[in-house]
């Protein structure tokens, strides 16, 4: 879990050390099914900041409602380089008795 911060940054480092992204590693990001996926990529149009940090832009997190200060899973595939953002209301729709009732 993590927070995003005012400038649509996730506050924990950790999940990106694990990753092994460092700074100035370029990244692309995606959206998809309520959830923002961070992958690298030689042609990605982001970069890992400077302080080691991913920064989402607003577009992907206004899709996925997510907004500063919100809480958040990450979830990493450090072998794939992927990094998925999942926000709490996503997650909650997912196990919703609809969604259950779907799964089954």
């Amino acid at each position: 879990m993590s927070t995003i911060d005012a400038g649509g940054r996730i506050a924990d480092r950790a999940v990106i050390q694990a990753l092994g992204w460092r700074p100035g590693d370029p990244v692309t990001i995606r959206v998809a099914g309520g959830s923002i996926m961070v992958r690298t990529a030689d042609d990605g149009d982001l970069a890992v900041s400077s302080a080691g940090r991913v920064h989402l832009p607003a577009a992907a997190r206004h899709a996925c409602a997510i907004f500063a200060g919100d809480r958040v899973l990450l979830a990493a595939e450090p072998t794939a380089g992927l990094l998925m953002v999942l926000s709490l209301a996503s997650l909650d729709a997912m196990f919703t008795p609809t969604a259950m009732a779907g799964a089954a």
